[in-house]
């Protein structure tokens, strides 16, 4: 097989999973996928936050990427694999393997607070560090949330539902806009949120913000119980435990050693053609061969799993086209690519289980439907059955 050309995949989360799924059954035999990831083991971000509360729920987060492909294929996965430098037809790894390659696919994501994340690259490392957290939410008598938006409203719905009656925890989330989740969504999510928690016994202090300069680093017990103080002078007193709850940063700093302009330099996403998700730069030739999905890129529709693995179908098909076509010049072959179209508004937000609400286009329901579609389950089969060795 060392005559095979390569299709580079730096990231096995699920956006640059799926890449790899589809692409392996589209790409020419001339071809292999070769995908990288610094981590042991794929960690399902999704249910991240009822594995950091509920024990034994820590297990069923993780995937070996080893056993990514099946024997035999030709295919190869590199766990445990830091790519260090990006070439225009090259990376380079940190174990100084330079892997040529016809494409490459940038799904690094982004980095974000445990438990949004893994805690270490080493599966069991993790798996520790979600159950010390477990043990910090049992022992804490007050809870301080920072950031209402998914996160930190979704953490909390574990919460109150793992602990409950004398066992029930002083929670207190502070969020700086007007309403929780985000202004692009509805009022009415908003409101249902905001009426469970509140019959739950959360204190919600809306517009309102903790000065960066009195929180803790990371997410966590606090060594002593101590008082919050909000920029409006609004004190949280007596709290033992923080959740901090705030959006990633991409992980696009390869990105910008090699090419900066193809950064942007507000927000670190790497720019895409919103269509194609080939990555834009102002020298032709440096990213002529990249495309981009994900928490790392500028693609339009926002950051849910469900709209970056609807990007990667696409990239995939675009390679595919490619590779098909002998040619390497996305940008000006004239080659037909695939056109990317985000989902329509949709974003559902479980408290626990049983609890949370849904915002579908058409409109936003209650616990009922949002329990079915994810409360309950929080789509582990689709993770068990992405990276399942094919």
């Amino acid at each position: 097989m060392s005559g095979l050309k390569n299709v580079v995949i730096i990231g096995a989360a699920s956006g640059g999973a799926t890449v790899a799924r589809a692409l392996a059954k589209s790409l020419p035999e001339t071809h292999r996928i070769v995908l990288i990831d610094a981590n042991e083991a794929a960690f399902w971000q999704v249910a991240g936050l009822r594995a950091s509360v509920q024990p034994g729920f820590e297990d069923k987060l993780f995937a070996d990427l080893a056993t990514f492909w099946k024997p035999g294929s030709r295919h190869i996965v590199k766990p445990k694999t830091k790519v260090t430098e990006l070439g225009e037809d090259f990376v380079v790894t940190d174990a100084g393997e330079k892997i040529s390659f016809d494409y490459a696919v940038l799904a690094m994501g982004a980095k974000y607070q445990t438990p949004g994340r893994q805690a270490s690259h080493s599966k069991a490392e993790s798996i520790a560090s979600l159950k010390q957290m477990q043990a910090q939410i049992a022992a804490a008598r007050h809870i301080l949330v920072v950031g209402g938006g998914p996160v930190g409203v979704e953490f909390i719905g574990e919460v109150i539902s793992q602990y409950s009656g004398k066992d029930k925890k002083k929670i207190t989330l502070v969020h700086n806009g007007k309403q929780l989740i985000g202004s692009k969504y509805s009022a009415s999510l908003h409101s249902k949120l905001s009426a469970q928690l509140q019959k739950a016994g959360v204190h919600v202090l809306l517009e309102e913000s903790i000065p960066s300069e009195q929180l803790p680093s990371s997410t966590g017990s606090l060594e002593a119980a101590r008082t919050f103080t909000t920029a409006k002078g609004t004190s949280v007193g007596d709290v033992d435990f923080a959740l901090l709850s705030f959006s990633g940063k991409p992980n696009s700093q390869l990105v910008s050693a090699f090419d900066a302009s193809a950064v942007d330099p507000a927000t670190q996403w790497v720019r895409v053609d919103e269509q194609s998700l080939h990555v834009l730069s102002d020298d032709a030739g440096k990213m002529q061969r990249y495309f981009a999905l994900g928490d790392v890129s500028d693609a339009p529709g926002g950051k849910l799993v469900a709209q970056i693995n609807n990007q990667g179908p696409v990239i995939a098909a675009n390679i595919a086209a490619l590779v098909r076509s002998s040619s390497s010049k996305a940008a000006t072959a004239g080659i037909k690519l695939n056109a990317y179209k985000p989902l329509p508004t949709f974003i559902a937000v479980p408290l626990g289980p049983a609890g949370g609400a849904i915002q579908t286009p058409i409109a936003t329901l209650g616990e009922w439907t949002v329990s079915l579609i994810k409360g309950k389950g929080l789509f582990l089969s689709n993770f068990q059955s992405l990276y399942k060795s094919q």
